[in-house]
């Protein structure tokens, strides 16, 4: 997860919801940004509700001080401190040692209630 300022920072933009005949009319430079978005038709097609935002980039560099991660557990969670914390040390990063706490910020969805089946 992302603050919209982060998102934008980065090149990030809203998507464009609209239908198969005005993605045709974007430029090819747009058309990542494209989402169908047919309410006229039987079934309607509409994922406007999910708000997304889109980079075109070959990768995102993340700053982990801006950037919460969502995990269903806690189980999950220290699964992926484990594994971070193993990657870092095959590349030989030495920070691990100056800081024993993992830097990311965790969001755990069963300590809000959610149970992830």
């Amino acid at each position: 997860m992302f603050s919209k300022d982060y998102l934008f920072e980065q090149g990030a933009r809203p998507v464009l919801y609209q239908t198969e005949e005005e993605y045709a009319l974007l430029p090819e430079e747009l058309q990542y940004k494209h989402v169908k978005l047919e309410l006229a038709r039987d079934p309607k097609v509409d994922w406007s509700c999910e708000r997304e935002w889109r980079q075109k980039a070959d990768y995102l560099n993340l700053d982990i001080r801006r950037t919460t991660l969502i995990l269903p557990t806690r189980v999950d969670m220290e699964e992926f401190i484990h594994q971070y914390q193993m990657s870092m040390r095959e590349i030989g990063n030495s920070f691990l040692g100056t800081f024993p706490q993992v830097l990311w910020h965790f969001i755990i969805l069963e300590d809000l209630g959610f149970v992830i089946c």
